[in-house]
């Protein structure tokens, strides 16, 4: 890729976008409308997919061009991996991983910040 025809598609580990607005609101001032993002969420229990599917809406009223992508897995490790593997559409695949901090990571016992 050149300078000139780079175009950053972004995978951001932001969780729901509800529960992170800043950090898909920041990655898409990054973007600049340029490129793909996909907010990805890793729920760890299969039985409540269904519940964040209606995340879409947040996205739509910040006007932030992005996708949901919700995924269940045992671990967190595991749905990173599932959705580094199957994210992406063709050659819109994500050059670009974007992970948000819990805001007490330096508090937490090692096992809590996964």
């Amino acid at each position: 890729y050149h300078v000139k025809n780079f175009r950053p598609q972004f995978l951001v580990l932001s969780g729901a976008p509800s529960s992170r607005p800043r950090l898909a609101n920041f990655m898409s001032d990054i973007s600049k409308g340029y490129g793909v993002m996909m907010c990805g969420q890793i729920i760890r229990d299969k039985y409540k997919v269904d519940q964040y599917m209606s995340e879409n809406h947040i996205l739509i009223a910040n006007k932030i061009k992005a996708f949901h992508v919700p995924i269940s897995a045992p671990t967190f490790r595991i749905g990173v991996r599932n959705l580094l593997q199957t994210n992406g559409l063709g050659v819109i695949k994500a050059n670009t991983v974007i992970l948000g901090y819990k805001h007490s990571w330096s508090k937490e016992a090692p096992h809590l910040v996964d």
